[in-house]
């Protein structure tokens, strides 16, 4: 009887799929609103290679809703495990925070 626990026990968890991260879904636009420094719409211009495995995307700013700076150019760090993924040349609403000098999207 013990055998056959263990065997369906051992079996149960032999099923599950393993991750090996997993990353929470994004809250609500209005609470990420009011933690992060930057939000605007832009345009991706170029793509580049971060540390970390992160990308560093260069965006054209059409409007800032949040934080400084005009309609202009950034660069964003994104990617890595859980953070935002760009594309060159599609437009984004951005969600940015200050990771000590360097704008982040995650």
């Amino acid at each position: 009887m013990k055998l056959a626990a263990l065997v369906c026990a051992i079996a149960m968890l032999a099923e599950q799929p393993a991750e090996a991260c997993s990353c929470p879904p994004p809250p609500p636009p209005c609470e990420v609103y009011s933690r992060v420094g930057l939000v605007f719409t832009g345009e991706v211009t170029s793509l580049g290679k971060g540390a970390y495995y992160t990308t560093s995307a260069t965006f054209a700013i059409d409007e800032v809703f949040k934080g400084p700076g005009s309609p202009g150019t950034i660069v964003i760090q994104g990617g890595g495990m859980c953070g935002a993924t760009f594309e060159q040349g599609k437009k984004y609403f951005v969600y940015a925070y200050d990771d000590g000098g360097v704008w982040r999207a995650s």
